[in-house]
């Protein structure tokens, strides 16, 4: 008996989805750094507009009135930009040559990661979700550092 997993319309999907996702990051790295962070800030402000709720309900719940309407309003539209931003980013360093990613991605202490590792133990970091941290494993590896990403579920999907 056929899975589910192997049936012909879930690899067409699959197929599809990730040709779909080819044509995307082709489009976006034809369209340069510069271009797409502009898009970000028009995707964040248009097309995730719906999840400005929650971040408003998320700021009143962190901060209590401490920040007016308006405020919160504002920090939304910036997070919702900094969200587009990010997904538009690493789509297109996707494609990106090796060099162009290092040179636009720092990674600040490194030698207190250095002096950590010659002790001879390994290290665990920990990082919070800021920025576009679905980067920084890849450039750990491009520097030659063994990297392994420990991630749980959500427990809210």
């Amino acid at each position: 008996m056929e899975k589910p997993q192997d049936s012909l319309l879930m690899r067409a999907g699959k197929a599809l989805g990730s040709a779909f996702l080819d044509v995307i990051i082709w489009c976006v790295s034809l369209a340069g750094y510069d271009r797409i962070m502009a898009l970000g800030d028009i995707a964040g402000d248009f097309i995730l507009r719906r999840q400005r709720r929650r971040i408003d309900h998320n700021l009143l719940f962190a901060l209590g009135q401490d920040l007016t309407e308006a405020a919160r309003y504002e920090i939304a539209g910036r997070v919702l930009q900094y969200f587009a931003k990010n997904w538009l980013e690493l789509f297109f360093y996707a494609e990106a040559k090796k060099q162009a990613v290092r040179s636009r991605i720092t990674i600040e202490g490194l030698q207190h990661l250095d002096r950590a590792l010659a002790k001879g133990k390994g290290v665990i970091a920990v990082s919070g979700h800021i920025g576009n941290y679905g980067l920084l494993g890849t450039q750990f590896t491009e520097r030659c550092y063994d990297f392994t990403v420990v991630i749980r579920e959500p427990n809210n999907p």
